[in-house]
């Protein structure tokens, strides 16, 4: 070999290259954890915890990185640097979210008793690399197993640092009637507990049991009741731990606290309606918390004292067992986890702020202004150029000057060049922050904020980092996809998530979301029912004026008008001034802004079965309370969506009030033909005759209603039909089937004794049937129940119907009951 000692000489170069050196190894990444254990979601935010140790002695500065595939298909990594003192160890946390993560394959774990699935979903990974912040040098990486809960699995989290003796809740997993549906248990000791309202993201119910109130942070606290605000769902349990629990701000949460506890092994149940239940022995003693109910409701009583309460928080719900979660674990007490599922899902909002950043970006793109070069780009200036060679070189040939090519067109061309250069450049738009923005959970004074921006440079290149602008905020760049699929972005955590400073060229635009928690104020008065419909006096403390704000109500809308900040206002929701369907505007004139508000609400309003309907108050206004540029004085343009509950309180005992559509709690239920689709809650197009059976009463904000009118309005297409309305004076349901093949798909038909009010031929378009004396159809659960028929105009029905008459088809396009009274 010609050069032997060349190969030796490059291996001992190599192998001192690979060593890590002596101040690295110094360094270790000891931990790195979620809060609930190894369980995760795919594209949600959440927390991570790691914690780095250093055994030299000398102080490090360390950058920890978790790599994860965002949904735009980029490798994204999520950062945070920390200085690490000598000889000594620093737990950090983390906002990161969770890639799309690759199955590993393997099978799901099997429950050796009945052959279920008890760890749903595949396996996956994720990569955690330690870096030397000076030199940018790779100390160590790593990586933790993950299991990923499918979509349709409900996250189950238990928050607890032990179990009361005999206690159990394995069981919530297994309960024959899924009375919370699909759902996998996830433990969180209170070490391991979010400071952030994202970190519990993965959950869809969390239950607060046995937890000393000194364990948790105050951070801890505020992130749990911001993500209760956000949506949701808190079950306090009880037992020895609890008076303690709720003796603070908790304690203002749930409307409840705690006179003291005793042992049982009995428990005899009713419910809010009365209805007893069969009473049940416990196998041991569990404790039963005494609770005094504060400002709570109350949905199931034990042994004489409150077992179940119930309070809203936000957009959230906070309930309160009075016991442990084992002694609901006998099937006949089943019911009360049925309750709270069922009292979380009625009582939902209408919009739906998780689906926010889709339609946002579509509003985004239309107001965010030019996005690149502007009208001269660079092929307009080539083709000016050149024309002018082409006109001046004819000219000069014609004339034969061709000598004046040199002295006129060249220089010509050249100062042609110049000028539009600089006045392209002067074309260009001023740098600007352009937004869409989403502030809901409105019930306190903090509220999630949610953000898409874009960013245009103007005339300069320039360095931007975008932060989330808040510490409780997280961001994500928004990127093409083809783009996100060759590149790698990093979010820094550090007073707050941020992008590193980039390069943004001249006349170039970066957009970015921004989804965060902030202390914003708040809409502040109540509402209450008079002779119109809604009334009463708003308090707006958000800084911002609101426009356009209406009365949003199970899919009907009201105009309340402009409610000014710092003033008490003045406002009224009538109920003949209703909007059009999908209408969530109040102004009399549509510009192309009310379109594009109308556009981002309809896609965020929730449909079907799970359609929240709690009223709510939705305004616009022309600023966002985030600021996520470091650099100050750049103009914003852009509106932001502001939702909020709207409070309503009974009318005095005594007055009269109108309930709007909407505010009614109306159920339909078809007779013979389906002309009512419950799953997807809305009305079937039919050729045969049908009865919609429409069963009202008024909401719990009203009160009991005495004296009272009711008032229906029908639009309908029903040409060569007859539709007659009448009231229900007497309402039972037959038996079931008895037929055992037959059981479980047909319920029994009802049993109706009806009094004709008014009758419609042919009737298309909007039709009222006016009901003065509605007392007489009102039930003994207080229900009004009305019947709307459908039959063929011709005598003789649809035996004599001609064929083409038989294929005419008829439907129902809304269906809505106005009810008017004194309160009793």
């Amino acid at each position: 070999m010609k050069y032997p000692a060349f190969p030796a000489a490059m291996a001992i170069l190599l192998s001192v290259s690979a060593a890590p050196s002596t101040a690295t190894a110094e360094v270790q990444l000891k931990y790195t954890g979620r809060p609930f254990s190894i369980f995760a979601v795919s594209d949600t935010w959440g927390q991570r915890f790691a914690t780095v140790a250093n055994s030299g002695d000398q102080p490090r500065v360390v950058k920890i990185g978790i790599l994860a595939n965002a949904p735009s298909g980029a490798l994204q990594m999520y950062s945070r640097v920390v200085t690490v003192p000598p000889r000594a160890q620093v737990q950090t946390t983390l906002a990161v979210r969770s890639g799309r993560f690759q199955p590993t394959g393997d099978s799901p774990a099997r429950d050796k008793n009945n052959g279920r699935n008890v760890v749903e979903g595949e396996k996956g990974r994720e990569d955690v690399v330690l870096y030397d912040e000076a030199t940018g040098e790779q100390i160590t990486r790593n990586f933790s197993l993950v299991q990923v809960l499918p979509e349709r699995i409900r996250g189950l989290g238990y928050l607890s640092d032990g179990i009361e003796e005999h206690d159990s809740t394995s069981y919530l997993g297994k309960m024959p009637g899924r009375e919370l549906g699909d759902v996998r248990q996830m433990h969180c000791r209170s070490s391991m507990m979010p400071d952030r309202w994202y970190g519990y993201s993965l959950a869809d119910i969390l239950l607060l049991g046995s937890m000393e109130a000194r364990h948790i942070r105050a951070s801890q606290l505020k992130a749990l009741l911001d993500w209760v605000r956000q949506g949701g769902t808190l079950v306090v349990l009880g037992g020895r731990h609890l008076q303690d629990l709720l003796e603070g701000q908790l304690g203002q949460v749930t409307g409840v606290c705690v006179t003291g506890f005793h042992e049982t092994d009995h428990l005899a149940m009713t419910d809010r309606d009365g209805k007893s239940f069969e009473p049940v022995n416990l196998t041991w003693p569990l404790p039963l918390t005494e609770l005094l109910v504060t400002d709570a409701e109350v949905l199931y009583e034990a042994n004489g004292l409150p077992l179940l309460t119930h309070r809203t928080e936000g957009m959230g719900h906070v309930f309160v067992l009075a016991t442990p979660a084992g002694a609901m674990e006998p099937p006949a007490l089943h019911s009360v986890w049925s309750t709270v599922s069922k009292e979380s899902a009625g009582k939902a909002w209408p919009i739906d702020d998780g689906a926010f950043s889709a339609p946002a970006r579509a509003a985004l793109q239309k107001i965010a202004g030019q996005p690149g070069p502007g009208r001269l780009v660079p092929v307009t200036i080539l083709a000016i150029v050149a024309l002018f060679c082409l006109a001046a070189g004819t000219v000069f040939f014609l004339r034969r000057r061709g000598e004046m090519l040199w002295m006129i067109l060249v220089p010509g061309v050249l100062l042609l060049s110049a000028g539009l250069y600089l006045y392209g450049r002067s074309q260009a738009q001023a740098q600007r922050l352009a937004f869409v923005g989403l502030i809901s959970s409105l019930d306190s004074d903090s509220a999630r904020v949610q953000g898409a921006f874009a960013y245009y440079s103007g005339a300069e290149n320039r360095d931007i980092a975008f932060t989330a602008g808040s510490p409780r905020g997280v961001i994500s760049k928004v990127m093409d996809a083809n783009i996100a699929a060759l590149s790698q972005e990093e979010v820094r955590y550090e007073d707050c998530p941020l992008l590193p400073p980039q390069p943004v060229a001249m006349k170039s635009t970066r957009a970015f979301e921004v989804d965060a928690v902030e202390t914003v104020g708040r809409i502040g008065g109540e509402l209450t029912y008079d002779a119109e419909g809604l009334s009463g006096t708003l308090t707006n403390t958000l800084g911002m004026d609101l426009a356009d704000t209406i009365l949003y109500a199970d899919g009907r809308a009201y105009p309340v008008g402009t409610i000014p900040a710092g003033k008490d206002t003045p406002v009224r929701a009538a109920a003949a001034r209703r909007l059009a369907p999908e209408e969530f505007t109040g102004s009399l004139m549509h510009s192309p802004t009310d379109t594009l508000r109308n556009e981002l609400i309809r896609a965020l309003v929730t449909k079907g079965r799970h359609a929240g309907k709690a009223p709510v108050l939705i305004g616009y206004a022309l600023d966002i309370p985030l600021h996520p540029l470091r650099q100050t004085g750049v103009p914003r343009q852009g509106w932001s969506v502001v939702v909020c509950p709207a409070r309503i309180v009974p009318p005095a005992a005594g007055a009269r009030g109108l309930v709007p559509p909407g505010l009614v709690e109306v159920e339909y239920r078809s007779e013979g033909t389906p002309i009512w689709n419950p799953l997807q809650q809305k009305f079937v197009e039919t050729y045969r005759p049908g009865e919609l059976i429409v069963m009202a009463r008024p909401p719990a904000s009203f009160g009991t209603m005495e004296q009272a009118s009711a008032r229906i309005e029908i639009v309908a297409e029903a040409a060569n039909y007859r539709m007659v309305v009448s009231g229900v004076t007497d309402m039972s349901e037959s038996a079931p089937p008895t037929d055992p093949r037959r059981r479980g798909r047909h319920v029994g038909q009802l049993r109706l004794r009806r009094t004709e009010i008014a009758e419609f031929l042919n009737p298309s378009g909007r039709i009222v049937a006016e009901i003065p004396d509605a007392d007489r159809f009102r039930q003994p659960d207080g229900r009004y129940v009305f019947s709307i028929a459908v039959d063929r105009a011709r005598p003789g029905g649809e035996a004599g119907a001609s064929p083409i008459e038989s294929a005419l088809r008829w439907s129902f396009e809304s269906v809505d009951v106005s009810l008017e009274g004194i309160r009793r």
